[in-house]
């Protein structure tokens, strides 16, 4: 099993969207709220965004990469290796 770092969510800061023209601003509320209506489970989901050039970037990676194996070892239900981030 290998956790991997994966880019998978297009983030966009609110400041930017309403400095967007108005037609520009009303497509992109068309577009999620279409996301929303196909697949409304997203509407509650919450995420947290990290800078990527963030001194401390790497190591939220690590916390998240970590979180995820232990996901995946507790679904298998297999001991916790100490170091998961080594498996890059």
């Amino acid at each position: 099993m290998t956790i991997e770092k994966e880019n998978k969510f297009f983030i966009v800061n609110q400041k930017f969207i309403n400095e967007l023209p108005e037609s520009a601003r009303k497509h992109f509320f068309e577009f999620t709220n279409a996301l929303e209506k196909k697949f409304p489970e997203i509407t509650n989901k919450k995420y947290i965004a990290c800078n990527q050039d963030e001194p401390y970037a790497e190591k939220v990676w690590q916390t998240i990469l970590k979180g995820e194996m232990m996901k995946e070892l507790k679904e298998l239900n297999k001991p916790i290796p100490h170091n998961p981030g080594e498996h890059r």
